[in-house]
């Protein structure tokens, strides 16, 4: 499956809004992303913060993904096994 047929998959049940898989070493950008969705414009600095050693100052302040604010409900980026996180968008 293409990292594309994976964001594709992850959105055909409707339980996300938006997906994107990014690279964060040699390769800084957006591999695969829902069409037309904000996380499609994640930029290099965004993945610098999400993949950085300041783990607490999202749950305080949250973050910036695709030029949109976030918050960040669960980060289990660096959990064995998981590497993944839940996010919603700030509204208002």
């Amino acid at each position: 499956m293409s990292w594309q047929g994976y964001v594709d998959n992850l959105m055909a049940d409707g339980s996300c809004q938006d997906s994107a898989i990014v690279g964060y070493t040699d390769a800084k950008y957006v591999w695969a992303s829902f069409p037309g969705g904000t996380f499609a414009n994640i930029t290099v600095d965004e993945i610098d913060v999400v993949v950085g050693k300041d783990r607490e100052g999202f749950f305080c302040g949250g973050l910036t993904l695709g030029q949109k604010k976030c918050s960040v409900i669960r980060d289990s980026l660096h959990s064995e096994g998981d590497w993944t996180m839940d996010i919603r968008t700030k509204t208002g």
